[in-house]
């Protein structure tokens, strides 16, 4: 990976901690039009599923015909959300041989608290001394916007 395409992680990865998610409070909607918009100017085509709207699951693919990876990108851990879930995947494995998956979202809500006790904002996504620090980061705005773009990386 070059310096350009490093920066271009690091841009979507502060945009993706950037917006409100906080579960029980947000969906996760605008983190998936996030992810769309990304996906699209990147070459990929967004398919969103589930129960609820404001808690959609994303799909992407690449090119056309037998696809060689599915990076899926769920929201949620509820039963139902699963099943549908399991049952996407289960359809791919009969056609397809790698799949990316990426849980995001939490089950258990950690409030925000007052924020300025945080040694960084939140939802700014600030790097010191070559870090990121945003809420998010790590789990999980960081992890599928590194594995969305990684997924390009290898596809080129």
């Amino acid at each position: 990976m070059d310096a350009t395409e490093e920066q271009a992680m690091l841009r979507l990865v502060q945009r993706l901690v950037a917006i409100r998610s906080v579960n029980g409070q947000e969906g996760e909607k605008a983190v998936v039009d996030c992810l769309l918009q990304e996906a699209g100017k990147l070459g990929l085509k967004g398919e969103t599923f589930g129960v609820t709207e404001d808690r959609p699951n994303v799909v992407f693919s690449i090119g056309q015909g037998p696809a060689r990876f599915l990076f899926v990108a769920h929201l949620d851990t509820g039963i139902e959300r699963r099943y549908i879930l399991f049952e996407y995947q289960t359809q791919f494995w009969q056609r397809e041989s790698m799949l990316i998956n990426s849980f995001l979202g939490s089950p258990i809500v950690v409030a925000v608290g007052d924020t300025a006790k945080w040694n960084h904002p939140p939802f700014a996504g600030e790097v010191e001394d070559g870090r990121l620090y945003a809420r998010g980061a790590c789990d999980n705005k960081g992890g599928i916007g590194n594995r969305l773009l990684a997924l390009v990386l290898i596809l080129r």
